[in-house]
């Protein structure tokens, strides 16, 4: 959407990535093992190296979607951090409104990354939404 830009978390160093996908940043902090090792740091690259094979070109953007998401026919839930700054709501919005009978849920004071920064509001949202 051009007017909720995706940050370009390539050209970032994770010091600033983090916080674009947490608003808590000790929810972060509580992904890290005890000590960051060689095998952690090179792991933590070849899943970095992964995602811009994926995601660089377009730039986590699929032109196709619109046109795909409005052919779905399945229940759908989208479960968004009201604070994400790396995909912003208005994304889930879009979503919705392109997925039919699609429903959003907003955590508030969560960013990018709900099962983990919100464990319970997440699971209030989706467990129902299995269980229906």
């Amino acid at each position: 959407l051009p007017e909720a830009p995706i940050p370009d978390i390539f050209a970032l160093p994770m010091e600033q990535v983090l916080p674009l996908l947490f608003e808590d940043l000790s929810a972060a902090l509580s992904l890290l093992p005890g000590s960051m090792d060689q095998s952690f740091i090179e792991a933590q690259l070849r899943e970095r190296a992964t995602l811009a094979h994926l995601a660089w070109n377009p730039h986590f953007h699929d032109p196709k979607l619109p046109r795909r998401l409005a052919r779905v026919k399945a229940p759908a839930l989208l479960v968004w951090g009201e604070k994400d700054r790396f995909t912003p709501v208005a994304h889930g919005k879009a979503w919705e409104r392109l997925l039919r009978g699609a429903r959003l849920v907003v955590i508030p004071g969560c960013g990018h990354v709900p099962p983990v920064e919100r464990v319970d509001d997440f699971c209030t949202a989706v467990i129902p939404f299995l269980k229906g």
